[in-house]
């Protein structure tokens, strides 16, 4: 049984949505103790090998970077997920 590409591409973008999906709630979570995980530990529990990846992942689908959404929490103000980029 053959699987159309056009299947195919629209099974890995649903991961991919899901994977992000994931990975935000697992950042908001972590980010949101007290103290936070240090970036490196952070990167690794996203399934990033280096923290520069995670650092990236955060301000791009979250909108800010894990610093000052650190500083947000810790102020009582939500943080809501940015409008993410499939």
């Amino acid at each position: 049984m053959a699987v159309s590409s056009d299947k195919l591409d629209s099974v890995s973008l649903a991961i991919g949505k899901i994977l992000t999906d994931v990975r935000v709630q697992i950042a908001r979570n972590y980010l949101s103790q007290r103290p936070p995980p240090p970036l490196a530990r952070l990167s690794y529990l996203l399934g990033y090998s280096e923290a520069s990846a995670a650092s990236r992942f955060i301000k791009i689908h979250m909108g800010k970077s894990a610093r000052d959404i650190v500083r947000e929490l810790r102020r009582g103000q939500p943080t809501q997920p940015h409008a993410c980029r499939s």
